[in-house]
């Protein structure tokens, strides 16, 4: 029996090393992605290529919002927000990029 719990409590000393784990939430756009949209390009085009927005601004103007943030260790490290705003015609006029 005192074999049984020597052994048991030596596997406990591997609980106390943590996990790196880094993860993507949101909208993760990689950079040969993003150097494909330019100014000029329609929605769809677009769309095709970063996949759908998170976020549409509801109150009516053409702003699509691309969010996105990494956790490491449980810990949130890096938000980037793209925001992608479209004429009447459903033309790209405006890229913005935050990195909070």
């Amino acid at each position: 029996m005192f074999l049984f719990l020597i052994n048991t409590t030596n596997c406990s000393i591997y609980d106390n090393i943590p996990h790196q784990h880094t993860i993507h939430h949101g909208n993760y756009i990689n950079t040969t992605d993003l150097i494909k949209i330019h100014v000029g390009m329609k929605k769809q085009l677009i769309f095709s290529i970063l996949g759908t927005p998170i976020l549409h601004d509801p109150f009516g103007s053409n702003r699509y919002y691309y969010i996105s943030y990494k956790t490491s260790n449980y810990k949130k490290t890096k938000q980037n927000t793209f925001t992608l705003t479209f004429n009447n015609h459903d033309t790209l006029t405006a890229i913005d990029y935050e990195t909070l």
